[in-house]
């Protein structure tokens, strides 16, 4: 079987910057190539070959790097001439199965959602009921993105399966069977020699809530006084870029007394040795996440976790035993309670971090996902295609509205600036318009000049 799995325009495939779809691909693309021609496109990175061939998986890598009609175009024409292909992978894009489908009319497309993509705000109705008509699947990373796809289409529901990520178990080396000796060795680089580490990791943004997991280890420090909070992640992937949020978060962190250790962004390989030392992993998000993949990491380190009732993050910790959840999650007092309830039971705690261990080797790992999905391509492979007639050839067109970022502390308040696609469409309607009333104030006039006439 031939299968082109399609990254987004955002970050390179392998992850060496990060990212949970890249991860996602790298980690499943190489057991599908054991048996099956498998090609990934993503975009370009300046150190990364623009063609590679790793594990048996042919890399193509294309121009267009956060523009998404520039890296369509590429993909395009890169399906022309790496193609045909019996399956098209096509992840958090529903907005390219129209224009892919028309580029290789003969390919099944499987669509993978990582975000509630099929939102209105970012997907007009036109382009959401295409893709579902001409996807032969859909995978749904959690069952609260898979609600989100249904509600929106309605016959989305009979293709529409919820497939679970997964995580390597042998790159992750359980806590319990860490050596003491190492752990402290490691602790001791990062200033927290002889405290017990409550770990954080993501991306450094206001919806996933660090300045939460901040406020509540003041209170967890009152009954836990050797506690510390690792916080690992930057602003955005790759880089350690300074934002107001990131120096928000640095000055909370100041009354704590250096009992809150920043390390920047960390690579996707040397992870797994942090969450070695961790004696709880909280994840404080805000938003409606679909489900972070720092779960599933905690669970192969077997690292009891806390986690917020957002989204489909409870999907994997609720009865299962592998962790607690934070039912007030914008409450540091409720984060903080779960957090030295965990602390303060070590053996519950190990319990916990066993049951997750356990979870993760039966269930949440790259080889059962690789398993499903072939299941899936085989399945979309029988599914009858629909005619590539009326599909949308490009993107859709949008007003975007303004998006929100933080402005500095001394205003006091949010700030919005325009993107530039943005201001581009807004100054193609005031020309459209302005040719309009050009038109019809010509009109008018040829109306007058005849009734003078006559």
């Amino acid at each position: 079987m031939k299968i082109a799995m399609i990254a987004t325009e955002k970050l390179p495939v392998p992850a060496l910057r990060g990212g949970a779809i890249q991860i996602y691909i790298e980690g499943v693309a190489k057991l599908l190539a054991r048996k099956h021609k498998v090609t990934v496109f993503s975009v370009r990175d300046r150190r990364l070959k623009r063609k590679q061939k790793m594990n048996g998986v042919r890399y193509v890598r294309l121009s267009g790097k956060n523009t998404r009609r520039g890296y369509l175009r590429a993909l395009k024409r890169a399906l022309r001439r790496y193609g045909p292909f019996h399956v098209l992978h096509v992840f958090n894009r529903p907005d390219f199965v129209g224009p892919l489908r028309r580029a290789s009319p003969r390919s099944r497309v499987v669509l993978s959602i990582h975000n509630e993509m099929f939102s209105r705000r970012k997907l007009p109705r036109r382009y959401a009921v295409a893709a579902v008509r001409h996807s032969s699947v859909i995978v749904a990373v959690s069952r609260y993105i898979a609600r989100t796809i249904r509600k929106r289409v309605r016959g989305a529901r009979r293709k529409v399966r919820t497939v679970y990520s997964g995580v390597d178990p042998e790159k992750f080396r359980p806590r319990y069977e860490i050596p003491d000796e190492e752990k402290e060795e490691l602790k001791a680089k990062l200033g927290l020699a002889g405290r017990r580490v409550v770990l954080a990791v993501g991306r450094l943004s206001p919806v996933k809530g660090f300045h939460v997991i901040v406020r509540a280890m003041r209170r967890v420090r009152r009954e836990v006084p050797d506690a510390a909070l690792l916080i690992i992640g930057s602003s955005w992937f790759g880089t350690n870029r300074s934002t107001p949020y990131t120096r928000k978060l640095r000055r909370m962190a100041r009354s704590l007394r250096k009992r809150v250790v920043f390390t920047g962004f960390v690579r996707p390989r040397d992870i797994p040795k942090y969450f070695g030392i961790a004696d709880v992993f909280v994840c404080g998000s805000q938003w409606r996440e679909p489900l972070a993949r720092v779960h599933y990491e905690a669970m192969a380190a077997a690292v009891p976790i806390v986690t917020t009732r957002r989204g489909g993050n409870p999907e994997v910790v609720r009865g299962t035993g592998c962790g607690l959840i934070v039912k007030r999650y914008k409450s540091a007092k409720a984060m903080a309670r779960l957090i030295v309830q965990v602390l303060s039971d070590p053996q519950a705690a190990e319990e916990m971090g066993r049951r997750g261990r356990q979870l993760v080797e039966e269930r949440y790992n790259w080889q059962r996902l690789c398993d499903d999905l072939l299941a899936i391509y085989r399945k979309a492979r029988k599914r009858r295609l629909p005619p590539a007639r009326g599909l949308p050839s490009g993107l859709p067109m949008r007003l975007l509205r303004p998006r929100p970022s933080w402005s500095r502390r001394h205003r006091g308040r949010m700030r919005t600036r325009l993107s530039w696609p943005g201001r581009t469409a807004r100054r193609t309607m005031r020309t459209i318009r302005h040719r309009f009333l050009a038109s019809r104030r010509h009109i008018r006039a040829a109306k007058r000049s005849r009734r003078a006439a006559s």
